[in-house]
């Protein structure tokens, strides 16, 4: 949450308008952390209010996460969408907006909003605003060290955003590729080298694939989207390694931007991200900074997501085995509401979200 103000504000409407004995209710439905099931009410109140002011106000808010609906999944993903709200807390909700309503207007005015009505970030807002407080710790699990990443775009050509497919498999010029082809020595990979356990983390891309077949409608599997990985990689070549993203050409995901996990096939256990198509989905859209290349509302979406899981797939490939905060975030869930940047990839730039750093207790992006 930018404004502390408005926080404040709606803090007090909580207290005033939701018993201590529904607190723990209202916490569940907006629960940050798929591990514990816990969030605290500050936060709730945070990803509340950046949902109001996005609905009700159309001023810039940052993207948000929330309850995953695949529990054995990490989600990004919007915090208060129509389709996932809770009758229940509407009472709650209305003092809540009366509140965020009379705090947040003068508020307003100082906020550049880069696309008028989307859920697009402020661009002068602190690039230490983090979602939980706190340092990763380190659970002892795996972490991916040297990772061969591959693009699997699922869904027919024509329904995905228009920038962000490659010219072919070998293409690492255009779409999201050349984002993946891009980490490789990167300043951005290198905030976790931190976490590699006195080594570096290295990527390289591998390939493209396509399947022009229609992918699942609602909340794909992790045994679904690890089925369609071995399906056109071949089971037999499947690399532990291996991190590969599918992206959706529709967005399937109903209240989240994009999860990673990992799958097991034939006895071969590989990192997995879930990138569907977020077009036009406002809370998962990054906006647009001044000077950011030209791409379409629906890339820049998509190619947050990626660095977002892609991150906490090198980091934490198991969902909560390795480096995670003691309330369960990752590296990007930590930095999921901080201010973007234009981050220099290799070979490109790319409008990106920051990364936790244990070095700084603070957001990085190098």
């Amino acid at each position: 949450m930018k404004s502390p103000r408005v926080s404040f504000c709606a803090l007090c409407a909580y207290i005033i308008a939701v018993p201590r004995k529904n607190r723990s209710i209202v916490a569940r439905i907006f629960s940050l952390n798929p591990i514990s099931g816990r969030s605290s009410p500050f936060v709730v109140l945070q990803r509340t209010v950046r949902s109001l002011q996005c609905r009700w106000l159309q001023i810039m808010c940052p993207q948000s996460i929330g309850p995953a609906s695949n529990p054995q999944a990490f989600m990004h993903f919007p915090s208060f969408r129509s389709r996932s709200a809770t009758i229940g807390v509407v009472g709650a909700l209305a003092a809540i907006a009366i509140a965020a309503i009379a705090c947040a207007a003068p508020e307003a005015a100082s906020i550049h909003s880069l696309r008028t009505g989307t859920a697009a970030r402020p661009a002068q807002a602190s690039p230490t605003k983090t979602t939980t407080p706190g340092n990763l710790i380190d659970h002892g699990g795996a972490v991916v060290r040297t990772s061969t990443i591959s693009a699997i775009f699922w869904g027919p050509t024509a329904n995905f955003p228009s920038d962000a497919l490659p010219a072919n498999s070998q293409d690492v010029s255009t779409g999201l590729p050349q984002e993946l082809s891009g980490f490789s020595g990167s300043g951005y990979l290198g905030v976790a080298n931190q976490y590699m356990r006195n080594s570096i983390a290295a990527t390289t891309f591998g390939r493209s694939y396509f399947d022009g077949s229609a992918p699942p409608k609602n909340n794909p599997s992790i045994s679904a989207i690890g089925g369609e990985v071995a399906k056109l990689v071949g089971a037999q070549n499947l690399q532990p390694n291996g991190i590969y993203v599918v992206y959706t050409s529709n967005d399937g995901a109903n209240g989240y931007c994009a999860w990673h996990d990992q799958a097991s096939v034939n006895g071969v256990t590989f990192q997995i991200a879930y990138v569907p198509n977020t077009s036009g989905v406002a809370l998962c859209d990054p906006g647009m900074l001044p000077g950011a290349p030209n791409r379409t509302e629906g890339t820049r979406s998509m190619a947050d997501s990626t660095a977002h899981e892609l991150m906490e797939a090198i980091t934490d490939p198991k969902p909560g085995a390795s480096w995670v905060d003691k309330n369960g975030s990752e590296i990007g869930d930590k930095c999921e509401t901080a201010t973007e940047s234009l981050v220099p990839l290799t070979g490109s730039t790319w409008q990106l979200q920051p990364e936790w750093s244990n070095l700084v207790s603070g957001c990085a992006s190098a």
